[in-house]
């Protein structure tokens, strides 16, 4: 009668184990793939808001959007002078601010 109590008890504590890892497995890769998908949104967010800008102008042909991986985007390439440069900065200044226009453009150069 014991072996059998001691082998219902072993088996009952392995399952709760189990379950109980797997379900604290299963929670952080389901926050882990909530937060991606956020910082996913932001990015297209961010892009729909600023690809009109940049297809808007020819001086801005050699830019490119790209996604960051903490969400966003940032721009890379070049245009031809610092003026253009100027330009683009302002633009998206005034389309994101201050703190993500410097960020964002940190890939973008003036002259070729």
């Amino acid at each position: 009668m014991v072996p059998r109590l001691s082998l219902i008890a072993g088996g009952l504590l392995a399952f709760g184990l189990f379950f109980g890892t797997g379900l604290l497995i299963g929670g952080f890769a389901g926050q882990l793939a909530g937060q991606r998908q956020t910082y996913h949104m932001r990015y297209e967010e961010e892009r729909d808001f600023v690809a009109p800008i940049i297809t808007a102008n020819p001086k801005f042909s050699n830019v490119r959007i790209g996604e960051r991986s903490v969400g966003g985007i940032w721009l890379a390439g070049h245009v031809d002078s610092q003026a253009d440069l100027e330009l683009l900065r302002n633009q998206m200044l005034k389309a994101l601010g201050e703190l993500r226009a410097t960020d964002i453009m940190i890939g973008v150069s003036a002259g070729k």
